[in-house]
């Protein structure tokens, strides 16, 4: 059991590092310019209570 524990801690420890050691290197980019609609479907035209439409929008 102790060792199953130690494990976990050490896989956690070593997430841990890995992540954080590579928000430093990140440089944050914002793309600010706005999306453009292609196209939009719809899986279905009428709907009805209870039931659920998926929709599929194409953006650049």
């Amino acid at each position: 059991m102790k060792r199953n524990v130690l494990s976990k801690i050490i896989l956690l420890n070593f997430f841990l590092m890995c992540f954080l050691i590579g928000i430093p290197n990140a440089k944050a980019e914002w793309d600010t310019t706005l999306p453009v609609l292609k196209n939009i479907k719809l899986s279905k035209n009428v709907v009805k209570a209870g039931e659920s439409i998926e929709m599929y929008v194409d953006a650049e």
